[in-house]
């Protein structure tokens, strides 16, 4: 027995059954509890082997018992100072009766088809909108998971200390990746803690202009008129027509930088001709 993980205890019940000398077991306890077993992915050595203290090399992360299950919608992303998205706030379905309109979830209790989202930056895999269903104690979560339906919440099965993945898991893992567009190493990545934080599609830049004015520019603008840049220091008379259509695409991203680089061009291209 190990001191650190054993308890001493009188009598042990595990389905009605009792486990306190598995070799006295009766005929009826003993199938009743192999299909206790079977249940589990445990096998009866594996079960000595735990009540001995030999549990796997490491402890598994703690999972409640299974509750009542909630859906909810996120409405709110909180990102702690321009940094990793650690926590969700969800708005809970009007038609359950909780007693709360929203609640916060901490990424310590967010699972993805498995996965623990602890270490993750949840931007990469959450969005405004998006769905999950949780578990609450009280009027705190005490587990959620992204997915439609209960197969996808997070169990342990066997002796193992990672939660099981079943194939309907892996495929539904694969359409939220390919939709979020990261592919499986950039995910495992995501998991283990190991990506910058993402950068968010409202962030904006402050940029100076020609005349001397400043005006804030999204990262995606700033990326178009570099190409544009590009563009117009190597073009000639004849591509005075795709210049315009980089334009067109600009015009509905930020309309006074746009018209600065508009008087620009009009101007090269004068010089030009």
């Amino acid at each position: 027995m190990k001191p650190y993980n054993s308890f001493c205890v009188d009598e042990l019940n595990i389905g009605g059954v009792n486990i306190t000398d598995l070799d006295s077991m009766s005929t009826d306890e003993f199938r009743t509890l192999n299909s206790y077993l079977q249940d589990h992915g445990l096998q009866r050595i594996q079960l000595k082997s735990l009540l001995e203290g030999g549990c796997g090399s490491e402890p598994r992360r703690f999972l409640p018992l299974k509750s009542q299950a909630y859906h909810g919608k996120v409405i709110r992303l909180h990102q702690r100072e321009r940094k990793e998205v650690e926590a969700i706030e969800i708005e809970v379905d009007r038609g359950i009766n909780l007693g709360m309109e929203s609640l916060l979830l901490n990424r310590s209790f967010i699972y993805a088809y498995g996965y623990w989202l602890g270490k993750a930056d949840l931007a990469y895999v959450l969005d405004i909108g998006d769905s999950l269903l949780f578990e609450v104690d009280g009027t705190e979560s005490r587990l959620a998971w992204l997915g439609t339906d209960e197969a996808a919440r997070p169990r342990f099965n066997g002796f193992g200390e990672s939660c099981l993945i079943t194939e309907k898991m892996n495929a539904q893992l694969f359409q939220l990746t390919s939709t979020k567009g990261i592919n499986v190493p950039t995910f495992r990545a995501l998991v283990e803690g190991r990506l910058p934080p993402k950068s968010r599609a409202d962030e904006t830049i402050e940029v100076k202009t020609s005349d001397g004015s400043v005006v804030n520019v999204d990262k995606e603008t700033l990326e178009q008129a570099a190409a544009l840049k590009a563009l117009k220091d190597s073009m000639t008379s004849d591509k005075e027509e795709a210049v315009k259509a980089f334009m067109k695409t600009l015009l509905d991203k930020n309309d006074d930088v746009v018209s600065k680089w508009q008087d620009e061009m009009r101007l090269v291209m004068t010089k030009k001709k």
